[in-house]
This record gives structure tokens, sequence and C-alpha cells, in this order.
């Protein structure tokens, strides 16, 4: 029995919130000029759900990883605009109604960001953004109840904050 992500939206918008430790950048946005950065982190899922035409669901994922690649512009006053490639995977940890907690969801999302650093001395650098692009998620292998697996993708919209 194939079930419908038809909440993609709501999905992708919680699972792309996620802690993200930064990695040193080639060069810092706050100066002008080009930038590569690479970010690794944990990504914390929210609860999903699971819709088709005859039964809703409730799916939870346990933690996973992210990965980020972004190249940007630094404009010299703080503000930097960059297009990033993501990859996140997470295990499936349960289904309601008694499915079992086996399968994967993993998702590519490709995002525009725009970000403002702020300027302060140490080795620390605070600062905050938005971004805006498309993901497309794939959950394969969830059993929902014994003989029946969950394999379906979406691509959908998608949005974060930073």
């Amino acid at each position: 029995m194939k079930k419908e992500l038809l909440r993609a939206t709501a999905l992708t918008a919680g699972w792309l919130c996620v802690a993200v430790l930064a990695l040193p950048a080639q060069t810092r946005a706050a100066e002008e000029g080009p930038y590569i950065e690479g970010r690794l982190g944990i990504s914390l899922p929210q609860n999903s759900d699971l819709d088709s035409a005859t039964a809703s669901q409730e799916l939870g994922l346990d933690n996973g990883f992210v990965g980020n690649v972004a190249v940007g512009h630094g404009y010299g006053n703080g503000f930097r605009t960059e297009f990033e490639l993501g990859f996140r995977r997470n295990d499936v940890d349960s289904i309601s109604g008694g499915g079992s907690g086996t399968g994967d969801l993993t998702g590519w999302s490709a995002m525009a960001n725009a970000l403002y650093d702020f300027k302060v001395n140490g080795p620390l650098q605070p600062y905050v953004g938005i971004g805006a692009g498309v993901a497309h998620l794939d959950l394969s292998g969830a059993t929902p109840s014994v003989g029946t697996s969950i394999n379906d993708t979406d691509t959908a919209f998608a949005w974060q904050g930073m």
C-alpha cells in the first residue's frame, strides 16, 4: 500500500529546521568578495503526518545528520547572499498505529539565502539569515503495518531560518 506525503511543505519546513555547526569559511562574509563555506550539523526533525485516501498516521524520526556547501558573496557591510546545496538523512523511529521503526527519510535541497553577519571581536561570528528554495524528499522502507511498505518521493517548496 503506497501512501502519499500530502503535507510535504510542513514536513519540509520542520525537517529543514536544523542545528548547524559552521566550519571556518575561506573568506568571512563580513568582508567583501566571494566565499565558499561547508557546514555539518544535526538534523532535529519534527514528527510528520502521513496521509492517504484511507488513513492518517504520524511518522516519528530519529535525529540525523545534515551537510551543506554554500557559494556566496559578501558585500562588505555585513550582508551576504549565497546559494546552498544540502543533504539530510534521518532514520524512521516509529509509525503511529503499531508500525515498525524501520526505513529512512533522505532529502536534497537547493536554497537561496540572505544573511547578515554581526561585527564582533572574537572567535565566533554570530549571524542571522533566511532562505527559500526546493527540497526533494525520499521516504524508503517505512512499514506502517505487516506486509506493507512506504516508498515515496516528493519535491516541495522549502524554507529555513538561520
